[in-house]
Protein backbone atom coordinates (compact mmCIF):
# COMPACT_ATOMS: atom_id res chain seq x y z
CA UNK A 1 0.00 0.00 0.00
CA UNK A 2 1.54 3.28 -1.48
CA UNK A 3 0.40 7.06 0.44
CA UNK A 4 -2.42 7.73 -2.44
CA UNK A 5 -3.75 4.24 -0.80
CA UNK A 6 -3.40 5.00 2.81
CA UNK A 7 -4.34 8.86 2.43
CA UNK A 8 -7.66 7.57 -0.09
CA UNK A 9 -8.60 4.83 3.08
CA UNK A 10 -7.88 7.59 5.40
CA UNK A 11 -10.82 10.00 3.79
CA UNK A 12 -12.86 6.84 3.61
CA UNK A 13 -12.58 6.86 7.27
CA UNK A 14 -13.16 10.32 8.22
CA UNK A 15 -16.37 10.03 5.94
CA UNK A 16 -17.30 7.04 8.24
CA UNK A 17 -16.48 9.10 11.58
CA UNK A 18 -18.12 12.27 10.92
CA UNK A 19 -21.36 9.92 9.44
CA UNK A 20 -21.31 7.37 12.72
CA UNK A 21 -20.36 11.20 15.22
CA UNK A 22 -23.96 12.76 13.35
CA UNK A 23 -25.75 9.14 13.93
CA UNK A 24 -24.91 9.21 17.73
CA UNK A 25 -25.28 12.94 18.54
CA UNK A 26 -28.00 13.58 16.05
CA UNK A 27 -30.36 10.94 15.62
CA UNK A 28 -29.99 9.18 19.35
CA UNK A 29 -29.94 12.26 20.91
CA UNK A 30 -33.14 13.17 18.88
CA UNK A 31 -32.08 16.65 17.59
CA UNK A 32 -30.92 15.72 13.94
CA UNK A 33 -31.72 19.18 13.06
CA UNK A 34 -29.83 20.73 15.87
CA UNK A 35 -26.88 23.29 14.30
CA UNK A 36 -24.22 21.80 16.53
CA UNK A 37 -24.68 18.23 15.14
CA UNK A 38 -23.86 19.68 11.78
CA UNK A 39 -21.34 21.82 13.17
CA UNK A 40 -19.14 18.43 14.65
CA UNK A 41 -19.71 16.20 11.52
CA UNK A 42 -19.37 18.37 8.76
CA UNK A 43 -15.35 18.47 9.70
CA UNK A 44 -14.35 15.32 9.10
CA UNK A 45 -17.02 14.62 6.31
CA UNK A 46 -14.88 17.75 4.36
CA UNK A 47 -11.38 16.14 5.15
CA UNK A 48 -12.87 12.85 4.25
CA UNK A 49 -14.25 14.13 0.83
CA UNK A 50 -11.19 16.41 -0.15
CA UNK A 51 -8.42 13.70 1.14
CA UNK A 52 -10.22 11.27 -1.25
CA UNK A 53 -10.43 14.15 -4.18
CA UNK A 54 -7.19 14.55 -4.38
CA UNK A 55 -5.55 11.73 -3.61
CA UNK A 56 -7.78 10.24 -6.71
CA UNK A 57 -6.30 12.68 -9.34
CA UNK A 58 -2.79 11.55 -10.70
CA UNK A 59 0.45 14.08 -9.92
CA UNK A 60 1.26 15.80 -12.71
CA UNK A 61 4.45 14.45 -13.92
CA UNK A 62 4.70 11.85 -12.74
CA UNK A 63 4.37 8.60 -14.87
Amino acid sequence: MDKNDAARYGGYALIALGVLLYVVYGLIRGAPTDVGVYSITIVPVVFGIAIAWLTSEPVPGEN
